[in-house]
């Protein structure tokens, strides 16, 4: 997830270029990613800590992962999955695995921000 959280109209200048190598990276992980503003895939709340890596510590590459919803995990008040439970459904090295190999093609595609399709495996 990326930044901003607190609305869904504002954006870092550098969004887009950020979204488009993580929906790359994202295409070569066994797991999918939900790729996206904070406040759009989950919710708008302020005082996050992306938020503030991004605007006040301006830290350039700033986004946040969430753990994959566990069928176990239903949330009936929100009468969705809760992706902050994590059960024996799931495969924990599996998701570790798959969240590293994003992160590690992330890491090695820093400098191909300006060109995706440059992006090596």
């Amino acid at each position: 997830m990326l930044p901003f959280s607190f609305s869904t109209r504002i954006r870092p200048h550098d969004y887009h270029r950020t979204e488009r190598l993580l929906l790359e990276m994202n295409n070569l992980s066994t797991n999918t990613f939900k790729i996206g503003q904070s406040s759009t895939v989950l919710y708008a709340a302020t005082g996050t800590s992306e938020d503030w890596a991004k605007a006040i510590a301006q830290i350039p590459h700033t986004f946040s992962i969430e753990l994959p919803p566990s069928t176990d995990a239903f949330d009936m008040r929100q009468d969705e999955l809760n992706g902050f439970t994590f059960y024996a459904d799931k495969d924990i090295g599996t998701v570790a695995e798959s969240t590293y190999r994003l992160l590690e093609l992330y890491l090695k595609n820093l400098a191909k921000l300006q060109s995706p399709s440059r992006i090596t495996i």
